[in-house]
């Protein structure tokens, strides 16, 4: 059984509420692009991966004919999440208005910002 979190004395959630508006006021964009329900559905599925990447691990060494066979569901199965991320579809990464530049840049603005309030 996991034990009940512990909570934070007056001071300490005076702190934390301070600390998300500074965040929400600083970066509204971040805030309103932070999905939590997607992160863990995200986190479920990369479980879901890791447990059947290891468990085809073992079959392939158990059998040879399953494990040519799941070699090659592997493959296809990398192409095919290569192509829904490069595809830019809602959920599955890529395409957007990302670029290799666009999380640096907006790092330096919000860094800028908070030192030149300083």
């Amino acid at each position: 059984m996991s034990e009940p979190a512990e909570t934070l004395s007056e001071f300490g959630q005076r702190r934390l509420d301070e600390i998300e508006r500074a965040r929400n006021r600083d970066d509204p964009g971040f805030v309103s692009s932070v999905n939590l329900g997607a992160m863990r559905r995200h986190r479920r599925l990369v479980a879901a991966a890791v447990l059947g990447l290891l468990g085809g691990a073992v079959l392939a060494q158990r059998l040879q004919l399953v494990g040519v066979a799941i070699s090659v569901l592997g493959f296809v199965l990398m192409v095919a999440g290569a192509g829904l991320f490069r595809s830019g579809r809602p959920g599955f990464g890529g395409g957007g208005n990302w670029s290799p530049g666009f999380a640096p840049e907006r790092l330096q603005r919000a860094v800028a910002r908070r030192f030149a309030a300083a």
